[in-house]
């Protein structure tokens, strides 16, 4: 096909026609890919999170996190407590009531198998080792003693908390001055409450 221009308008008729064909023709290419990946995108997102619900909670088939679903950050300000002390049976009280329902166990999968949560396993270690500073230091909290604080050293390395507080330990007068630095902390709320109902959901345990 012979196309005669017979005047410059015509000309630049035909360029603006091949231009905007030309523009129409990418955007559809570019449109046409987002698409394909947009559709790509949500497939994997699906199979991620199929792959992370299809745990058998068999051996070692079990997801390395619990799972706290919409867990927010909270401020704490670190402070001087007449709370959780060393001796005493309020502080006895205080410290044995510092754990969720099932002790900080949870109950995982159809067959309610049980996981300790690190969170309240260290907890623990801190009431064992306050157990032992009360003078009960019986062959129930020795065994524990070693473990514990290994335990605690280890998972202080593992989540550092790097916030920064005042160098003013030894010249600070605590009876006065007692609050310390604003720590930025997960809520420890929806941790306690998601663990208690996880327990309380699985009428059984296992083990294994």
């Amino acid at each position: 096909m012979i196309i005669d221009f017979t005047s410059s308008q015509q000309w630049m008729d035909f360029k603006r026609y091949r231009n905007s064909a030309w523009v129409q023709f990418l955007l559809s290419i570019v449109v046409l890919g987002i698409g394909i990946s947009a559709t790509f995108s949500g497939i994997q997102r699906y199979q991620d999170v199929q792959k992370k619900l299809a745990y058998s909670y068999v051996g070692a088939d079990y997801p390395e996190n619990f799972p706290i679903p919409n867990q927010g950050y909270v401020a704490m300000a670190v402070e001087e407590s007449t709370h959780y002390s060393i001796f005493g049976a309020e502080a006895r009280e205080e410290w044995a009531t510092n754990q969720p329902i099932g002790e900080g166990y949870v109950k995982m999968g159809p067959e309610g198998r049980g996981y300790a949560v690190s969170m309240f396993h260290q907890l623990h270690c801190l009431r064992l080792m306050r157990y032992a500073l009360s003078g009960v230091y019986d062959a129930y909290a020795s065994g524990h003693m070693h473990h514990c604080l290994n335990y605690l050293r280890q998972e202080i390395l593992c989540s550092p908390d790097l916030t920064l507080e005042p160098a003013d330990v030894l010249s600070r007068d605590f009876e006065v001055d007692r609050v310390g630095g604003i720590h930025v902390c997960k809520d420890w709320n929806e941790s306690y409450k998601s663990a208690g109902e996880a327990w309380k959901y699985h009428p059984n345990i296992t083990t294994s």
